[in-house]
C-alpha cells in the first residue's frame, strides 16, 4: 500500500496505512463522507456491515473541458443504474438501507469538491474520527494509489470536532440528494422497469437550473453549457464521440437550448420520455452484445441510420440508431456526374416498363421516389394536419408495400437497391423472426412498433418476404393505426416486400384503415425473354447504382422543407410525394432527362385500389345468375345492381374465416371509393347494391352493362333493331346507286345530242 496517514494527536505518520484497520473502531456507529466517486460494490462490502448510519456525498464529476457532459451523465444515466440495482435486488442490504433510510447519497449541486472528508462518530459515547485528504472511497484508492490522509479524532466537545462538523454541513449545503429512501419509493414502480426509469429521468430533470441560488437544484451554467454544446456538435459533425457521449449530448441538446438556457417546462416534460427512448436503445444494444442467441428489437434496426436532430434541424447519420454519428454526408458531384446518376435513375424505371410483358414503369417510379423521400415523410404528416381538416396526418402512408409472385423483381428494387441507396445494408428477412418468436407476424409488428416510437430515426425499416396475411391480423392494424394517428414530428416508415400467394396467407387487407396507411405497390410481371438475361440486365443497372442522388436529394429536402410556400403547401396536400418529386423533376429538366419518363411524373400516384380484385369480380360476374345471387333495377334512369349475400356464399370454403359474410365483406372492399361504385348505407347483411355505369367505369369495359343486356333480352333486341337497320340502309344504298345511274344516263344522251347540234351549226357558219 501507499497510503500515507499522518495521525496529528500522535505526530505519527503511518508511510504504509491501513485506512480501514484504523477508522474501523468498535464504538463507532456513523459514517459521514465526501468523495468525488465511490461505487455499490464498494457501499456494501466496506460501509454496509460497520456503520448503522451512513451518508456520502460525492462529487458529480471533476474540472475538465467536458465537465458539463460528464455531470449530465453522472445525474441522468448514473443515477438511473444505482436505481435500477436497488429494484433488481431489493432483498440486498444496500436496497434495505436505502430503504430504511440508514443509507443516503447525495452529490454536489454547484461546486467541486477536491478535498474529501470521512467524519466517523459514536453517538453514545460521543466521540468522533475524522480523516481529510486525497483519497476517495474506491478500492484503486485505498489499496493501490499515493495518497495522503491526516487523521484527527477524540471528543465531540472538542473544537476541533466542530471545525470538521461545520466543513461537512458547508459541503452538504452544496449538495443535493442522489438517492434516499423518500425519492427511491417514489420512484420504484412494481413490475414496471420503464416507468422507474421514466421517473428517475423526470426527478433529474427537475433537479436542473441555469440559477446557483435555488436550493437542491443542479447548477448549469448557461455560459459553460453553451460551449459544451458547440465543441461536442463539432465532435459530432466528425464522427468522433462513442455511443455514452452521443448520448449524453443529445440528453443536453434536449434539455437545453443553443444559448445554454434550460428549456421550456412543457418541452422538458417532452423531453422526459425521449431520453429514456435513447437510453433504452443503447442498452438494447449492449444487450444484445451479450447475448448472440436471441436479437433485440435494435438488432433489426437499419444500420446506419438516418437521424433527424431536432436542435440543429438537420439530418444525422449513426452506424445504428441510438450510437455516436456526424452530420449528412454531402455531395459534390459535376454535370456530368449528376446527368449520369439521373440517367441511370430512368434507365431502371423504364427497364421495369419496357422489358417486362407488361409495364410497371409506374410502380416502380412510386416505389423510388417514395424511398428517396422516406426521411421527411414525417414533414408532410405535420403539413397535413396544419393545412386544412380535408386531409389528416394518416393519408399520409408510413409504410410501402411492394407485393406480387415471385421473379417479378419487386425484392430486388426493394431489398437491394434500397438498402444500397439507403446504406441500410442489414435489410431483415422476415425468417429472421422465426428464432424470436414462432408467431413471426407477431414479432414483426412488435419490433415495427418499437421502431416507429424510437426518438429520432428517419430511415425505413426494411422487411423482405412478408407474408401478404400479416396486415389482415388485428394486432398489426391496431399498431399502425395508433403509430399512424398519434406520433407527431420525426417518425421513421417502413417498406416490405410480399410473396402473394393462393392460399389465404397470401391475402393483403383491403380496409380502407390498412390501405391508407400503406401503399400498396403490385409487381406481378415478369421480363421479357429468358428470365436469366432478364436478371442480367437488372443487375448490370443496380452494380451501377450508388448513394450519391439518393443523399444530394436528402440535402434539397433538407432546404426545402426550411421555406415551404403556400402554392406548395396546396400541392403537397393534393399529393404527398410532390416535394421529392418537384426536386428531381428540376434536376431532369435541367439535363434534359425529363421526357424519358414524364408520363410517369403526369399521372397519378398509383392506386392498388383500382387494380385489387378486377379478375375476382370478373369471374363473379360471369358466374351470378338472376335472381337469386343478383337483380338489376332501374331507378331514376340510373342502372344498379343488387348483389345477394346468396352468390358469396357459393365462394365460401366452409370455414368460419371464408363463409359468405367474411367473403362478401372482402369483395365489397375491394370496389375503390374512387369510383364511388357502392354507397355503405346500403350494405347489409343479405347483400349490397353498386352503380352499374361507375363499376363499369372502373373495370374499363362495361361488364355489368353487358350483363344486363344479355340477361334481358336487350341484345337480341338490339341485334334485330341494328339488323333492320342493316337491310334499310342496304336497301337505300341500291336505290340510290339506281337512281344515280338513271341519272347518268340522262346526262350522257343530253351531252350526246349537243354534240349533234353543234355540228349541224358549225358547217352554217363556217365552223370545222
Amino acid at each position: 500500500m501507499t497510503l500515507q496517514i499522518l495521525d496529528r494527536e500522535k505526530n505519527k505518520l503511518y508511510s504504509d496505512g491501513n485506512f480501514w484497520e484504523l477508522s474501523r473502531k468498535e464504538e463507532n456507529d456513523c459514517f459521514y463522507g465526501v468523495s468525488f466517486v465511490s461505487s455499490i460494490k464498494f457501499i456494501e462490502e466496506n460501509l454496509l456491515p460497520f456503520y448503522q448510519d451512513i451518508e456520502l456525498i460525492l462529487g458529480l464529476s471533476d474540472n475538465g473541458n467536458n465537465s458539463i457532459g460528464q455531470r449530465m451523465q453522472e445525474l441522468m444515466d448514473k443515477r438511473v443504474s444505482w436505481v435500477n440495482y436497488v429494484e433488481n435486488n431489493l432483498e440486498s442490504e444496500f436496497a434495505k438501507r436505502i430503504l430504511d433510510g440508514s443509507l443516503r447519497l447525495r452529490f454536489t449541486k454547484d461546486k467541486l469538491i477536491h478535498s474529501k472528508v470521512y467524519l466517523m462518530e459514536n453517538k453514545e459515547q460521543n466521540t468522533y474520527q475524522c480523516f481529510t485528504g486525497s483519497m476517495n472511497l474506491t478500492e484503486t484508492a485505498v489499496l493501490k494509489n499515493f495518497e495522503q490522509l491526516i487523521w484527527d479524532y477524540g471528543s465531540k466537545n472538542d473544537d476541533l470536532y466542530q471545525l470538521y462538523k461545520q466543513m461537512y454541513d458547508d459541503i452538504k449545503k452544496s449538495s443535493a440528494t442522489y438517492l434516499d429512501s423518500k425519492r427511491l419509493k417514489g420512484f420504484l414502480v412494481k413490475d414496471n422497469s420503464k416507468q422507474t426509469q421514466l421517473n428517475v429521468y423526470t426527478d433529474s430533470i427537475n433537479m436542473l437550473s441555469n440559477s446557483a441560488d435555488t436550493d437542491e437544484k443542479v447548477n448549469f451554467p448557461s455560459d459553460e453549457v453553451k460551449v459544451y454544446l458547440n465543441d461536442t456538435t463539432k465532435e459530432i459533425q466528425n464522427g468522433n464521440l462513442g455511443k455514452k457521449e452521443a448520448v449524453t449530448v443529445n440528453q443536453t441538446i434536449k434539455l437545453f437550448t443553443e444559448l445554454g438556457n434550460l428549456r421550456k417546462e412543457k418541452t422538458l416534460k417532452k423531453a422526459t420520455s425521449e431520453i429514456l427512448n435513447l437510453n433504452q436503445i443503447i442498452e438494447y444494444q449492449e444487450n444484445s452484445k451479450k447475448s448472440s442467441k436471441k436479437k433485440s428489437d435494435v438488432d433489426y434496426f437499419p444500420k446506419p441510420a438516418l437521424i433527424w436532430n431536432n436542435e440543429f434541424e438537420k439530418l444525422f447519420t449513426a452506424p445504428k440508431v441510438g450510437e455516436g454519428g456526424q452530420v449528412l454526408k454531402q455531395v459534390s458531384l459535376s454535370d456530368e456526374e449528376l446527368k449520369e446518376k439521373l440517367q441511370l435513375f430512368c434507365d431502371i424505371v423504364n427497364e421495369y416498363d419496357t422489358y417486362k410483358l407488361s409495364g410497371e414503369g409506374w410502380q416502380t417510379l412510386g416505389f423510388l421516389l417514395y424511398l428517396y423521400e422516406a426521411p421527411f415523410i414525417w414533414r408532410v404528416r405535420d403539413l397535413y394536419d396544419l393545412a386544412d381538416k380535408s386531409k389528416h396526418r394518416e393519408d399520409v402512408p408510413i409504410a410501402v408495400a411492394l407485393i406480387g409472385q415471385g421473379k417479378t423483381g419487386k425484392s430486388t428494387l426493394g431489398r437491394r437497391l434500397a438498402a444500397k441507396l439507403t446504406g441500410a445494408l442489414n435489410f431483415t428477412g422476415s425468417g429472421e423472426f422465426e428464432a424470436r418468436s414462432k408467431y413471426v407476424n407477431k414479432a414483426i409488428s412488435e419490433v415495427l412498433n418499437e421502431y416507429l416510437q424510437t426518438s429520432g430515426p428517419v430511415s425505413p425499416l426494411m422487411i423482405d418476404d412478408v407474408r401478404p396475411d400479416l396486415t389482415t391480423r388485428q394486432y398489426f392494424e391496431d399498431m399502425i393505426k395508433r403509430n399512424s394517428n398519434s406520433i407527431t414530428g420525426p417518425m421513421p416508415t417502413a417498406i416490405f416486400t410480399m410473396n402473394k400467394e393462393d392460399d389465404s396467407k397470401g391475402v393483403v387487407s383491403n380496409r380502407h384503415e390498412i390501405a391508407r396507411r400503406i401503399w400498396f405497390l403490385s409487381f406481378e410481371s415478369s421480363f421479357k425473354g429468358n428470365s436469366k438475361e432478364g436478371d442480367l440486365k437488372v443487375d448490370e443497372l443496380l452494380n451501377r447504382a450508388d448513394s450519391d442522388l439518393y443523399y444530394l436529394c436528402q440535402q434539397l429536402l433538407e432546404e426545402y422543407f426550411k421555406d415551404i410556400s403556400e402554392e406548395d403547401a396546396i400541392k403537397i396536400q393534393a399529393d404527398f410525394l410532390y416535394p421529392i418529386k418537384k426536386i428531381l423533376k428540376d434536376l431532369l429538366v435541367k439535363y434534359d432527362l425529363f421526357q424519358e419518363i414524364e408520363k410517369f411524373f403526369e399521372k397519378d400516384n398509383y392506386d392498388y385500389a383500382l387494380y385489387r380484385g378486377k379478375s375476382d369480380w370478373h369471374m363473379l360476374i360471369e358466374q351470378v345468375k338472376e335472381p337469386d345471387d343478383f337483380s338489376f333495377i332501374e331507378s331514376n334512369g340510373k342502372l344498379q345492381a343488387q348483389f345477394n349475400k346468396q352468390a358469396f356464399n357459393k365462394l365460401s370454403d366452409g370455414t368460419n374465416k371464408n363463409n359468405g359474410s367474411s367473403q362478401m365483406g372482402l369483395y365489397y372492399n375491394n370496389l375503390p371509393r374512387k369510383y364511388e361504385i357502392s354507397d355503405s348505407s346500403k350494405y347489409g347483411t343479405s347483400g349490397f347494391m353498386i352503380d352499374v355505369d361507375n363499376f363499369d367505369k372502373w373495370m374499363g369495359e362495361p361488364v355489368l352493362r353487358k350483363k344486363y343486356e344479355d340477361t334481358h333480352g336487350i341484345t337480341d333486341k338490339k341485334e334485330k333493331e341494328e339488323e333492320t337497320y342493316r337491310q334499310a340502309k342496304m336497301q337505300a344504298q341500291i336505290q340510290m346507286d339506281l337512281q344515280k345511274d338513271l341519272v347518268k344516263q340522262v346526262v350522257d344522251a343530253m351531252d350526246e345530242r349537243n354534240k349533234k347540234k353543234k355540228g349541224f351549226f358549225g358547217k352554217i357558219f363556217g365552223g370545222k
